[in-house]
């Protein structure tokens, strides 16, 4: 969303304050909004229920989203079930009809069409809450499944599957509504698998949340026909999400290209030879954490190698180094054997460390007391608090109080 490593912004958990978008970071969005495009977003944002963190406040004209994280987290509208929900339009709960990656594309897709008619160029992006649990789908998109060895979960299977049919609908709308040939159409995913880890994982080892492939390697597909974009190729070259922002700026020769942006434009990767893409490191972790650990389940990348350390605690002594053309399922350790590789990007982490932590024991504040055009009206303050085995722990915001006077405290499950 911004081009930068996430432990930068602001963005290294999922809860505890630690999930609020620093409003100092320039979106895609406000970068799409500041070229003249119409900008929507659609499923799940996940980086801040509160101004000045909301998609509204950071870019996005038209925006519906479920609170959270996912259908039925803390922040979420109470009894959400993906089926006939509630979600937020544009900062306020409206209910809809049918399963939740359903709305997500017709929401999209009125959205896009709603655009055409208006004669504005458009930047929509579908984050739908599928595959991410609660694993709940259809009757229908789940019973092929169930019975399937190793599958966890069948509704896993079954909000892919369903995701697949509507992946198919937004095919079938674009070529409708003529948008298709200079429409680029990006999909990718977030992480690596969760319920059907033991049924298909590429022989990728570990899953959603490890520093081994199969917590973080991911595909990114790209399609735009009157760009030259039609597949038909697949490119090995070592990239990641920061990487997006940079090239669709490029692409769409957009003035604000962002701020203090980490990934670079792939143009290089999409027309010309890939032998004019020079190595790169690149760094994945996984924090979860109120402060930054460094090294915690940590991957130090590059085309060849990975460095990597999967310790929870960050104990830089328990590195492991992997040959990825010879091993690419990451099972011999050959950290003795190539000592000076684990030097290079052990200096390379920490450099890149110093840059992505330099705020890390800073929080991003929810906004009290302070009127937002054009409602007008005080803005609400969700928390999500994460449930302990015991039951509901404590848990703390940061927040800035904008105006005088006496506060009323409600405390409310939405």
């Amino acid at each position: 969303m911004t081009g930068r490593y996430n432990d930068a912004t602001g963005v290294w958990h999922t809860i505890c304050g630690r999930n609020l978008l620093d409003p100092s970071n320039v979106t895609m969005a406000k970068c799409f909004k500041d070229s003249g495009y119409k900008t929507g977003i659609f499923g799940k944002w996940h980086l801040g229920d509160n101004y000045p963190s909301r998609p509204i406040d950071l870019g996005f004209d038209e925006a519906v989203v479920c609170g959270g994280g996912g259908i039925s987290h803390t922040p979420d509208y109470f009894g959400n079930d993906d089926v006939d929900d509630t979600y937020l339009h544009n900062g306020k709960w409206e209910r809809y009809e049918g399963f939740s990656t359903d709305i997500w594309f017709r929401q999209a897709m009125n959205f896009m069409s709603d655009s055409q008619k208006s004669g504005q160029r458009f930047f929509c992006y579908l984050a739908t809450t599928a595959a991410h649990g609660p694993f709940w789908a259809t009757e229908k998109d789940t019973a092929p499944y169930v019975g399937v060895t190793a599958l966890s979960a069948p509704g896993f299977y079954g909000m892919i599957a369903n995701l697949d049919t509507n992946v198919g609908r937004l095919v079938d709308f674009l070529d409708a509504q003529n948008l298709a040939d200079n429409t680029i159409v990006l999909f990718a995913t977030d992480n690596g698998t969760t319920a059907g880890q033991g049924v298909y994982n590429e022989s990728m080892r570990g899953m959603k949340g490890s520093a081994y492939e199969g917590g973080h390697r991911v595909p990114l597909f790209m399609y735009w026909p009157s760009g030259g974009l039609k597949g038909g190729r697949d490119i090995p070259a070592l990239t990641a999400h920061v990487d997006v922002l940079p090239t669709l700026a490029e692409l769409c020769n957009l003035k604000n290209r962002g701020k203090e942006v980490d990934g670079k434009s792939l143009r290089p990767l999409l027309y010309e030879t890939e032998s004019q893409w020079p190595d790169r490191t690149m760094v994945t972790d996984s924090q979860r954490e109120d402060f930054l650990i460094k090294w915690k389940e940590t991957a130090v990348m590059t085309q060849r190698w990975r460095l990597v350390n999967p310790t929870l605690t960050g104990d830089p002594t328990k590195l492991e180094l992997y040959d990825m053309p010879k091993d690419p399922s990451q099972m011999a350790d050959v950290a003795s054997k190539f000592p000076e590789v684990v030097q290079s990007l052990v200096g390379q982490y920490d450099a890149w460390w110093s840059r992505a932590s330099a705020n890390g024991d800073r929080y991003v504040r929810a906004v009290l007391g302070s009127l937002i055009k054009p409602t007008d009206k005080f803005v609400e303050f969700v928390v999500s608090l994460p449930k302990g085995e015991a039951g509901l722990r404590t848990t703390f915001y940061d927040a800035d109080l904008n105006a005088r006077g006496a506060y009323y405290v409600y405390v409310e499950r939405l």
